[in-house]
């Protein structure tokens, strides 16, 4: 059985799924030595890039992050986001 779908339609399928994998809850993150804009994105917002995390912290990617700074990103529930670095007081 084959099934016909418009592109419309594809593209809304897509859309959807995309939407549903998105991190969508902003938590708070403490950065670890050897943490990267781009390594806290790729392990804990998924759908989301680097510039976006670094924009909720009125922040660039340019910008230096350090160890035990505390960051807002953004996350998902099965991300479970909140991480706060055991080696900070």
């Amino acid at each position: 059985m084959k099934i016909k779908i418009t592109r419309t339609q594809l593209r809304k399928l897509i859309k959807e799924a995309f939407d549903k994998s998105k991190a969508d809850q902003k938590v708070n993150y403490q950065v670890a030595k050897g943490d990267s804009w781009w390594s806290i994105t790729n392990a804990n917002s998924p759908g989301r890039t680097p510039e976006e995390n670094a924009t909720l912290n009125g922040l660039s990617v340019d910008d230096i992050i350090q160890p035990c700074q505390e960051l807002i990103i953004w996350s998902t529930t099965e991300y479970e986001g909140s991480a706060m670095n055991q080696n900070c007081n």
